[in-house]
């Protein structure tokens, strides 16, 4: 893959590029072209096979930049859409110290408390997850009581952080294809939350 347009490369230019963006309009901002239309379409590359029949969708905000920007990767079979179901995210850390590669799940209509045993469904059911993947809290820099990122921080199941300097491009790609055959295991099992 071209280093120019690899996925450390996008992720770099949010974590490195948000925080000056959000002091300007949202409406056709690089930044925000790059979360919602670059990240998800190399996603789809990286995976190939494995992205046949998932939903890529990136979100930056809408109409004005989000705290925590994200993308999901949803099997439409379990996740009707990000606040529905359960899926595999990359959340930025509202501070952009931080990028979340989790399974996490839909926030409508839950609490964080009633989110936290859905994860501890979520791990039971697929515990080879631990060979790769941890099942400790993540941190999103939650920059106010009932933000987003407090539900999200409540609804991950597993993942990896990754700091703000980020591992080399194959073992991004590793590590999401790790999470997609894992997610799939569980799509499979149908677990309903």
């Amino acid at each position: 893959m071209d280093a120019s347009t690899g996925l450390r490369t996008a992720f770099r230019r949010v974590l490195v590029s948000y925080e000056s963006a959000k002091r300007t309009s949202i409406k056709g901002h690089p930044v925000a072209n790059t979360i919602r239309n670059e990240i998800p379409a190399l996603i789809i590359d990286v995976l190939g096979q494995d992205a046949l029949g998932l939903r890529v969708k990136g979100s930056s905000g809408q109409g004005r930049w989000a705290d925590t920007p994200w993308i999901a990767i949803m099997d439409p079979t379990v996740a009707s859409s990000p606040q529905r179901g359960y899926y595999v995210a990359y959340l930025f850390a509202g501070s952009m110290k931080r990028l979340v590669l989790s399974l996490n799940q839909g926030i409508a209509g839950e609490s964080p408390e009633m989110l936290r045993p859905n994860a501890e469904l979520i791990r039971s059911k697929v515990p080879q997850f631990r060979t790769a993947f941890s099942d400790g809290p993540i941190t999103l820099d939650v920059s106010y009581p009932g933000a987003p990122a407090t539900y999200y921080e409540a609804g991950h199941a597993f993942g990896k952080t990754y700091d703000v300097s980020l591992p080399a491009e194959l073992e991004l790609i590793e590590d999401l294809r790790q999470m997609v055959r894992l997610y799939r295991t569980l799509a499979r099992r149908r677990v309903t939350l």
